[in-house]
Order: structure tokens, then sequence, then C-alpha cells
């Protein structure tokens, strides 16, 4: 796959996402996350995305999460995402979660996303969360994501993705969050993603954060995702993280993905990461 376009100058790894705290050995920028299609020279999993605390033997970089598309040798099962705390039985990678289209043998749920605690019913493997296109049997929403605490049978938000503690009104399932499409009655934005906690004015559902195009009427940057806690001047939604195609007036980075915490020197908008497509001229 195609690199994302970092290219952070005074970076041996140019080319590749970085984000907070991996601390990366033979790295210049150390204290930051590698992720997606890093192809870091001396590894012995390139083209893998690399992020905190994995632990995983075999691999130069303990302490580390692997995802997507990991093909790690000496596991059962190449070609999956990775990460933190699975413990799943007949894997010889205990410790770690599996996700995207894991097609594990002996669980009756193939081709759905598997991570943890998600005790469904009707899968072999409780104590799971299950995402993306489940398909679960003996469940009413078949089609949606299905994450922690999600208690979906019963539920009247058939095909939306549910995970944790929304409290939405109008839905059988209160104490969720909703994301991906899911277009709930009783809130002015249909159509927008929605996660936890955001306590955006001027919306039915106060509580939840709001992302990927929501277009939100009255805010002064259309069509950006918009999470926790960016507090980002030249906005009318402070205290909101921005993600993804944010262009947002004021800010010398238009275009980029920001988030929690980056402090990058010259931006106007320190205090966020900056992740996918940022075309950022700084040095570390």
């Amino acid at each position: 796959m195609k690199p994302i376009n970092a290219n952070v100058p005074g970076c041996k790894y140019p080319g590749i996402q970085m984000s907070r705290d991996a601390n990366v050995p033979g790295c210049k920028c150390p204290g930051m996350q590698i992720s997606r299609d890093a192809n870091v020279p001396g590894c012995k999993y390139p083209g893998m995305q690399m992020s905190r605390d994995a632990n995983v033997p075999g691999c130069k970089y303990p302490g580390m999460q692997m995802s997507r598309d990991a093909n790690v040798p000496g596991c059962k099962y190449p070609g999956m995402q990775m990460s933190r705390g699975a413990n799943i039985p007949g894997c010889k990678c205990p410790g770690m979660q599996i996700s995207r289209d894991a097609n594990i043998p002996g669980c009756k749920c193939p081709g759905m996303q598997i991570s943890r605690d998600a005790n469904v019913p009707g899968c072999k493997c409780p104590g799971m969360q299950m995402s993306r296109d489940a398909n679960i049997p003996g469940c009413k929403c078949p089609g949606m994501q299905i994450s922690r605490d999600a208690n979906a049978p019963g539920c009247k938000c058939h095909g939306m993705q549910i995970s944790r503690d929304a409290n939405v009104p109008g839905c059988k399932c209160p104490g969720m969050q909703m994301s991906r499409d899911a277009n709930i009655p009783g809130c002015k934005y249909p159509g927008m993603q929605m996660s936890r906690d955001a306590n955006i004015p001027g919306c039915k559902c106060p509580g939840v954060q709001i992302s990927r195009d929501a277009n939100v009427p009255g805010c002064k940057c259309p069509g950006m995702q918009m999470s926790r806690d960016a507090n980002i001047p030249g906005c009318k939604c402070p205290g909101v993280q921005m993600s993804r195609d944010a262009n947002i007036p004021g800010c010398k980075c238009p275009g980029m993905q920001m988030s929690r915490d980056a402090n990058i020197p010259g931006c106007k908008c320190p205090g966020v990461q900056m992740s996918r497509d940022a075309k950022v001229r700084v040095r570390f």
C-alpha cells in the first residue's frame, strides 16, 4: 500500500504517519508511534503498522502493538490485525486483540473483526468485542458494528455501529456510542458519526462527539471531523479535536488531520497531533 504523506524532514522514515509515544529505537523522532505502511528499515516486519505496547516476540521493537496486515511470522493467523490484550485461545500470540477479517478457525463468526470484551451471545468467543459488518447470528441488528457494552439484542437502530456510552435519546440501547451513518431519530444531524462527550451546542444529542463529514450548522468548519478537547483558535466549537481534511481557517496547515497534544513547532494550532496527509514542514 502507498505510504501516507507525512514526509517529515529530519526523520529517518519519510512518508510514514507518526503519532505519540512509541519510543522507537533508531528513529530520530523518539516518543512517537509509527502507523500505516511504515516499511521501516531494520524492522523484521516491513509494511505493517506499528503502535504502542504489543511486546510481540520476534520483533526488534518490543513494547509495540502491530496492526493491519502484519503477516507476523510464528502466528497462526497471518494477514490479520493484531493489538493488545485479547488472549485468544488457539493463537500462538496470546495477549493480543485480533481485528479486520480475521476468519479465525473455531469461531462461529468468520470474516468479522474481533476485539476485547463483547460477550456476544451465540458466538464461541465470549469476552470479545465485534465490529464492522459482523452479521452476528442471534442479533436483531445484522451488519452493524458491535463494541463494548452494546447489549445489542432488541435494538431499534438496525444497521448502525454501536459503541460505548453515548446514552442517545430515542434508542432502546442507552449507554452506547453510535458511529458511521447512524441516522438517529431525534437528532438534528442525521447521517453523521457520533461518539462520546462532545457536548456540542445546538445539537439535540449533547454529550456526543461528531466526526466524519458532519457539516454541522453553526460551525465555521463544515465537512470536518470533530472530536474531544482540541480547543482550536478560530473555530466556533472550542474544546473539540479536529481530524481528516479539516482545512481550518487560520491554521497554517490546511487539509491535515489534527488530534490531541502534538505541540508541533511552526503550526498556529499548538497542542494538536497531526496525521494523514499532514505534509508538515517541521523539524523535531
